[in-house]
């Protein structure tokens, strides 16, 4: 698998530098020197230093890719695309880690916002500027209970004073009780 990885990558480099001639760009002269090495494999094998040229690093950060891991000939050459396909891989794996990095710092992120909201409702809590929904469903029932309870009382307590009234009269004392009823549990006092 990885000598596909490194031959599709042979073949991505050399299409894109083919790109850059055909639309009339001036290649540097290390991608000169690549576009021969991709285009002629015998010449495919160059030195530390011209591979370092090639790269555009320092001889011995060539050095400390090869312990990592870079690509080298049993001969102490080094196959241009084979180490351009490793740095492509080597490339792809710190922007996979750098995308983790991010994914975890914006959890984190979230995290802290969601601790400083809780921090705060707990201070407004504490200072009584918040009231738990338990509480104020005891009260919201309790309130809606003693409304229940008087308007179940109206016919005791209105039946004797509606003794001898006209219909009409009637009608408007019971329509009178009621609405003090609503009056009183819209302002708390039911």
């Amino acid at each position: 698998m990885t000598k596909d990885v490194v031959e599709v990558a042979r073949k991505q480099r050399h299409l894109h530098l083919l790109e850059k001639l055909r639309n009339g760009e001036t290649l540097t002269a290390a991608e000169v020197r690549e576009l021969d090495a991709l285009e002629h494999p015998q010449s495919d094998k160059v030195s530390l230093s011209e591979i370092a040229e090639l790269l555009g690093i320092c001889k011995s950060s060539v050095w400390n890719w090869v312990k990592r891991g870079m690509p080298k000939n049993s001969d102490g050459t080094y196959s241009v695309a084979a180490v351009r396909a490793w740095v492509a891989a080597r490339d792809a794996e710190k922007n996979e880690a750098s995308k983790a990095s991010d994914d975890e710092t914006e959890w984190t992120v979230e995290y802290r916002k969601f601790k400083a909201l809780m921090a705060k409702l707990d201070y407004e809590k504490r200072q009584g500027q918040l009231v738990e929904v338990a509480e104020v469903d005891a009260v919201n029932v309790r309130k809606v209970l003693a409304l229940k309870q008087r308007l179940l009382m109206l016919p005791r307590t209105l039946g004797p004073r509606l003794v001898g009234l006209n219909a009409e009269a009637i009608s408007l004392m019971i329509e009178e009780e009621i609405m003090s009823a609503i009056r009183d549990f819209a302002e708390g006092r039911a």
